[in-house]
């Protein structure tokens, strides 16, 4: 669940990115205020669902390999002998590693749910302020759904359906009033305060993306462009508007990230914007420039898909980096599906772990694939089961883990050819001998671990260099008879 969050947050990241970069390049001084504003909300809602539509991966159209359907699913550990002093050193590494990453781990999801706390307080905060400067300002008119309020803290803003008046617009003529008060009307008829509210919302996910709080400031920016625009267009002299704003700039102040301010906004942008001449309609063309930016985020959440059936072609593999986040989570529900040569409880007991015990993948994989003659893996293998695999999912429900094991016991093999190759020195015959596994006897995994072991200490051949390839002849598996497997031993002389 974390690991899906944490690929949500990249790929929604990586598309507001693009967003702002696009928009800053082409887009921020043209004066199709609309087509901008329609642009930031719907781009941003998009770069936000995107990640969450199951899209087929793309990757796997470049991955061309064919699997046998006998191809051996079988890990390094389970076939191959590891010296105990080595392994002790292997182990301690792998362990402190994964303390290290898990505890890095846990520090960047504190950080993260820290900062998304801190932004929603402070969004709360700015509600807050809102609500309580309504209950103690004073209402003086109501216009239909507007209610318009007289206050001495913060300068003339509306938010929702409300118009907030500094006390310091009794200066201003009734012309300028007028103005000042269209201004907010529009500003609560073209619904901005939605725009803000999804910014704000989105800056508790994503606060720590600094993309966030430029479009969010260009879309305020884009809000008074809109009303100053439309203001002009209704016959309103542009020279007294922007006198206005240049008398109305000394109320600049600090006020809640959540409002529209008739004067937050630079008041020579607004001048400037107000006063320049409308883009040539042939720039609209340069937002086409978002079709390929769709198409590349598309594309890029498409890669990030995990690839299902690369997923079903491998045992059971855990992640160790959130292994010391799953430790805070006990296991809820233990499901076996599948199996027939040993019982659920015969398996559970194998597996070492009961509901209610802490959730740890490591230790789950372990007791599957990796520990010794008593894992899971190895008790099948040594029963002739040479294709056994399982599939493992999980699901959290609250704080628990519910685990799903999906074994496929596949067919039993028995030993085929016995192959030795790299020999020279030692004869063919020599070898066998030391190995001790005859055609025709059941495959057993401890009996070629054993095997291998006698080559290793033999004196003969180079230790690290003894290897163990198992070649199932596919045809005598039809039917589902027990099939044979010829076993490769590859060997390097001293």
């Amino acid at each position: 669940m974390i690991n899906s969050y944490s690929i949500w947050l990249l790929q929604a990241s990586l598309g507001i990115g693009m967003l702002a970069v696009v928009y800053e390049l082409l887009l921020r001084k043209l004066t199709f205020f609309n087509l901008n504003r329609l642009l930031l909300i719907a781009g941003l809602i998009f770069c936000l669902i995107i990640p969450l539509i199951p899209l087929p991966s793309l990757a796997g159209l470049f991955n061309h390999e064919t699997v046998s359907h006998y191809q051996l699913i079988i890990n390094p550990y389970q076939l191959v002998h590891i010296d105990t002093d080595l392994s002790v050193d292997s182990n301690y590494d792998h362990s402190l590693k994964t303390d290290i990453l898990g505890i890095a781990g846990i520090l960047l999801l504190s950080m993260y749910i820290a900062g998304a706390i801190r932004k929603m307080v402070m969004l709360l905060s700015a509600l807050k302020s809102v609500l309580e400067l309504q209950r103690n300002s004073r209402l003086i008119a109501h216009e239909g759904k507007i209610r318009i309020y007289l206050q001495n803290e913060l300068p003339t803003f509306s938010f929702a359906n409300s118009i907030f008046l500094h006390e310091d617009i009794e200066q201003l003529n009734e012309h300028e009033k007028q103005y000042v008060l269209l201004h907010e009307k529009t500003h609560i008829r073209q619904k901005h305060t939605l725009d803000i509210l999804l910014y704000e919302i989105t800056g508790i996910v994503l606060w720590f993306h600094p993309a966030i709080k430029y479009l969010s400031d260009a879309l305020k920016e884009l809000h008074e462009y809109l009303v100053d625009s439309h203001i002009a267009s209704h016959g309103k002299p542009v020279s007294q508007y922007g006198l206005l704003l240049v008398k109305l700039a000394s109320q600049k102040s600090k006020g809640p990230g959540v409002i529209n301010s008739f004067s937050n906004t630079s008041t020579l942008k607004r001048i400037e914007m107000l006063t320049k001449p409308k883009s040539r309609s042939m720039q609209k063309l340069k937002f086409l420039a978002m079709l390929p930016l769709g198409i590349l985020l598309t594309a890029a959440c498409s890669f990030m898909q995990p690839n299902e059936e690369s997923k079903s072609e491998k045992p059971f593999e855990t992640d160790t980096n959130n292994s010391a986040l799953e430790n805070s989570m006990r296991i809820g529900k233990i499901t076996w599906q599948g199996n027939s040569k040993f019982s659920a409880a015969e398996l559970s007991d194998m597996l070492g772990v009961k509901p209610g015990d802490f959730y740890d993948s490591t230790k789950i994989y372990d007791r599957i694939w990796t520990y010794s003659n008593e894992g899971i893996a190895a008790r099948y293998m040594n029963d002739g089961y040479l294709f056994f695999r399982v599939d493992v999912s999980d699901s959290a429900v609250q704080n628990k883990v519910n685990l799903i094991f999906e074994v496929n016991e596949g067919q039993k093999a028995r030993i085929g050819k016995v192959i030795v190759k790299g020999n020279q020195k030692i004869t063919t015959n020599e070898v066998l001998n030391l190995i001790g596994i005859k055609e025709g006897e059941p495959f057993n995994r401890s009996k070629l671990i054993l095997a291998q072991k006698a080559l290793a200490e033999s004196g003969y051949f180079d230790a690290k260099n003894v290897n163990i390839n198992p070649i199932p002849d596919h045809t005598s598996f039809a039917n589902n008879s027990i099939g044979k497997t010829d076993i490769e031993f590859a060997v390097k002389e001293i």
